[in-house]
């Protein structure tokens, strides 16, 4: 059964959101240490997304967010940006 991450609302202020970030990003690198950090976002569904590898976080919105977040998954799930073997 996959695990569940939640990672809460983003918050608006620059400096709480660069926390918010740093935090989700934690999270799933922890996830990722129990198995292949690969194969955990194997179990992952991403649609209706715009494919970004930028995000500023002084300027994001939600759905900014939103797309930085599926194109790592979807790019976890190639095996690495661009289909590469590694980030």
């Amino acid at each position: 059964m996959p695990k569940v991450l939640n990672f809460g609302t983003p918050p608006h202020d620059p400096k709480e959101f660069q926390d918010w970030v740093k935090e989700a990003m934690r999270e799933l690198r922890n996830l990722a240490e129990e198995s292949n950090a690969f194969d955990v976002f194997d179990d992952f569904t991403v649609s209706n997304y715009t494919e970004t590898t930028t995000l500023d976080a002084s300027t994001a919105t939600a759905g900014d967010i939103a797309n930085f977040i599926a194109t790592i998954v979807t790019s976890m799930q190639r095996r690495g940006l661009r289909g590469e073997t590694g980030l």
